[in-house]
């Protein structure tokens, strides 16, 4: 693959930031899940009459290391298109939890790590999420384990995702324009114990103004950044 398809690529995946919330509420220790994701940001399509999310498909896998902490990683396939791969690896941890309000405060610490295998070229961003979330209907499992528990637990959550910049100069030696990344987001949380959806809202970059592009993101608030949408599906086992 070209270096200009790869750097494509790149200021692709950066425009949009597209990696849904991948876990906010942690894991029961030594529990498992998968998930498989899809969408992103919407854009304006000539053949049809409403906007479309991008279909960005990735896929998680997630272990519940200890009663507050869950270890993530996640693997992206619209990459793989372009020949290049991107893999996700980190972590949550939960800080806060009130057992009363049944709300709860975690952080999550990524990498992304984008690699071209034809030209060996890659880059590296950072990422930490902060995500508050209220559980209005049944309890995080990991807390109550109660016996007329049905399991259809449900939550809310709001939130900011953001990616790290680390080179301060791009290919081309021009000075990279946005060190931080954020985007801003909320999620609705529903299912049982062991099959879990999660539809996510996101406002990808609502400081930037957009560009005219190939791509016309879809925005009706002003100019600034693009609105998507992203559904995921949990197996817990």
């Amino acid at each position: 693959m070209k270096v200009v398809s790869f750097l494509y690529l790149v200021s692709f995946l950066l425009v949009v930031a597209c990696s849904p919330s991948r876990h906010v509420v942690p894991l029961a220790r030594k529990e498992h899940a998968v998930s498989l994701s899809v969408g992103g940001p919407m854009v304006n399509i000539a053949s049809s009459s409403v906007p479309l999310p991008l279909p960005m498909v990735s896929a998680s896998y997630a272990y519940g290391a200890s009663k507050k902490t869950t270890r993530i990683a996640a693997l992206h396939f619209t990459p793989l298109i372009f020949g290049t791969y991107h893999l996700e690896a980190g972590f949550l941890r939960e800080w806060i939890y009130n057992k009363k309000s049944k709300t709860g405060l975690t952080t999550n610490l990524m990498g992304n790590l984008i690699f071209d295998h034809n030209e060996w070229n890659f880059k590296f961003y950072p990422q930490l999420d902060f995500n508050f979330y209220w559980h209005f209907l049944g309890d995080a499992h990991y807390h109550c384990d109660c016996p007329k528990d049905r399991g259809l637990n449900q939550f809310l959550y709001i939130g900011l995702t953001n990616w790290f910049e680390l080179d301060r100069k791009n290919e081309n030696g021009i000075s990279q324009g946005q060190r931080i990344l954020a985007n801003p987001h909320f999620g609705y949380n529903f299912g049982s114990k062991k099959i879990k959806f999660n539809l996510e809202i996101k406002y990808y970059l609502p400081y930037v103004k957009r560009r005219n592009t190939n791509i016309t993101y879809y925005n009706p608030i002003n100019n600034y950044g693009a609105l998507g949408v992203s559904l995921g599906v949990y197996r817990l086992f």
